[in-house]
């Protein structure tokens, strides 16, 4: 580390981008596991490890109870009661947004089946479905045609 500092500080480099630099071209990297297995250091040790580059974790015989810690999740009560009430709330407001988006089309699928009348494309006993099916054929007819 303190060659780092004094590469940096004669180069003008910051030694922290410096040594991330370094790792990128070494064939062997030594760690402390903690900085490959801890989420909140994660972003610490860059992606970019060349493909046949080893790595070597410190104090490895720790590495079992650290897996263990890193991913433990500890539930209680109240962290429970809070997440099923999170859960309801997020349920209410889904639920509303597919009242709102189905009124939405409802309305929607009204104006076009009167603008479709209206105009005589179809008639008031028709659903829109069966004219667009009429449609697809026609036009799938009318590409063969084109195309014979």
């Amino acid at each position: 580390m303190e060659d780092l500092k004094k590469y940096g500080e004669k180069e003008n480099y910051c030694p922290y981008y410096l040594a991330r630099h370094v790792i990128k071209q070494a064939q062997v990297i030594v760690y402390s596991y903690s900085y490959i297995l801890d989420p909140g250091l994660d972003p610490m040790v860059p992606k970019e490890d060349q493909p046949e580059c080893i790595v070597v974790f410190d104090e490895a015989h720790n590495i079992d109870d650290q897996c263990v810690e890193a991913y433990k999740i500890e539930l209680n009560r109240p962290l429970l009661e809070n997440a099923a009430r999170n859960a309801d709330t997020i349920k209410k407001k889904m639920d509303q947004l597919k009242e709102v988006d189905k009124n939405r089309l409802e309305e929607e699928y009204n104006k076009l089946l009167k603008g479709m009348t209206e105009k005589g494309v179809i008639t008031e006993d028709m659903k829109i479905e069966d004219t667009a099916s009429e449609m697809i054929k026609g036009s799938l007819t009318f590409y063969d045609d084109i195309n014979s």
